[in-house]
């Protein structure tokens, strides 16, 4: 039996003096491990039963390289097996909807892949580049996009890529700098999911550098991967670099994700946000948004200790953060509601939420997920002073298990009850949530992890203002 101590803001819970170490006692964590993540591998080196040639304004049949098609031209040619070889230039905004097959898929992919394969970094010449420009894939299938470049200007506005409705895609060493909002995003909606995404080893870079507006440290890149209604995901060998809202995003309805041997550098606000999204109730409409069965297993996160979460635990059911190494990551894990951000529906999810028509006007918060939500944080290596925020999030049965983690500082595990938000444009549901208490805590021996109870601090964590309803201003 492993050995952990249990510290429970509960009745009869074991106490424990603010500021002092963890003790360990006979307590076992409940039995929690990751559901069986069935992504299905393809086989993208397979040679093509057909190859054309693409190009910005192309006239040509698109059959060779020196009688390139228009890109867009030659879409509409294209069967379950093709290859579509795209040459360097500057490309429009294009939409693509393409049905390839498991036996046959349908790859379409730079001349000069715009990231290497070695290093993950971007080569100054040889791209095929949408500049100001994004490609929107819908009700597609079997589909690889491999090696393009998407770039917005300082003065301009436009994302990436866009998916919606579709199943079996690879995004492979793809390049996304400085979108408005995002570089990737995964979209299902009412009428289908995304399902079996593969993301590898792609660049994401929010890094303003040299004369650039802003300088080092400018944030206009809200999310690098953006992800609402997918089911199996795996994200895994990409980099994210430079300074977003959250380099990594599952916003709600996403189930089964592997997050592997990724480098996130500096992030922002968040690396990895789980959950962003709150359950809603309008009229007799309730919405469950609840993230599940997510895995965050050996990356490496670097920081500059300017207060930036490594992990962010929200709405999700299970999350699994095993054998990562933070370095420079003020809050390596934060477990908690909706904080400073819990919106209503339509605030929170604004424009895509509106084209996606996922929220409801006039929505309030509400806890209709799943009654216990349990986050397991094993084998990490936590470099340097850092603190974990465990707050209260309206279910009685949450917990935390830490356990084989080592630490080179001291690192706080801040506890705190949830904190019931009462402005008017973040109201929940009236009753609820019933239950305010910090989430049950168990850890063993392995690194120095001190448990503080209340005075909680870091970006962004609710002000206790949303209690008494008086901080509308501070929040619009």
């Amino acid at each position: 039996m492993n050995r952990f101590a249990i510290i429970a803001a509960v009745s009869g819970a074991i106490a424990a003096f603010e500021g002092q170490p963890c003790s360990a006692a006979d307590d076992t964590a409940p039995t929690l491990a990751p559901a069986t993540i069935e992504h299905v591998a393809m086989d993208w080196a397979k040679p093509p039963l057909r190859t054309f040639y693409a190009s910005p304004a192309g006239l040509g049949s698109g059959e060779s390289r020196t009688s390139a098609k228009a890109f867009d031209s030659l879409l509409p040619m294209l069967k379950a097996g093709d290859r579509v070889i795209l040459l360097e230039g500057t490309y429009p905004s294009t939409r693509i909807s393409l049905k390839g097959t498991r036996p046959h898929p349908i790859q379409i992919e730079a001349e000069h892949p715009a990231v290497n394969a070695s290093d993950l970094e971007a080569p100054i010449t040889g791209k095929a580049l949408f500049r100001n420009s994004q490609l929107e894939i819908l009700d597609s299938s079997y589909l690889r996009i491999h090696g393009l470049a998407f770039e917005v200007d300082q003065a301009e506005a436009g994302n990436g890529i866009t998916v919606m409705r579709s199943h079996h895609l690879a995004f492979t060493q793809n390049y996304f700098h400085q979108q408005s909002n995002y570089g990737l995003l995964l979209t299902g909606d009412e009428v289908g999911e995304v399902e079996q995404v593969l993301v590898e080893r792609n660049l994401f870079r929010n890094m303003l550098r040299d004369s650039e507006s802003g300088g080092i440290g400018g944030v206009r890149m809200d999310y690098g991967l953006r992800v609402h209604g997918t089911r199996t995901l795996l994200v895994r060998d990409n980099l994210f670099d430079g300074y977003f809202n959250h380099s990594l995003s599952l916003k709600e309805k996403v189930l089964d994700v592997s997050i592997q041997r990724n480098r996130f550098q500096v992030c922002g606000q968040a690396c990895i946000d789980g959950g962003q999204e709150p359950d809603t109730v309008a009229g007799t409409r309730s919405t469950d948004r609840t993230v599940s069965n997510v895995v965050v297993e050996d990356n490496d996160f670097t920081g500059q200790q300017d207060g930036t979460v490594g992990i962010f635990a929200r709405n999700i059911e299970r999350i699994f953060v095993l054998g990562n190494r933070f370095t420079g990551i003020s809050e390596p894990l934060r477990v908690a509601n909706w904080d400073r951000n819990s919106r209503s529906c339509e605030r929170q999810l604004y424009l895509i939420g509106r084209k996606l028509r996922t929220c409801e006007a006039g929505s309030q918060l509400a806890l209709i997920g799943r009654p216990t939500v349990g986050v397991l944080f094993e084998r990490n290596t936590i470099a340097g002073d850092a603190q974990i925020v465990l707050a209260g999030r309206g279910y009685a049965d949450d917990f935390l298990a830490i356990r084989q983690s080592s630490t080179t500082g001291r690192v706080m595990i801040c506890r705190r009850p949830f904190i019931v938000n009462g402005a008017d444009f973040n109201a929940w549901v009236p009753g609820l949530p019933d239950w305010s208490d910090a989430p049950k805590l168990y850890y063993d021996s392995t690194g120095d992890f001190v448990v503080q109870d209340g005075n909680c601090t870091g970006k962004y964590l609710t002000h206790d203002c949303e209690a008494d309803r008086s901080c509308a201003r501070r929040n619009q």
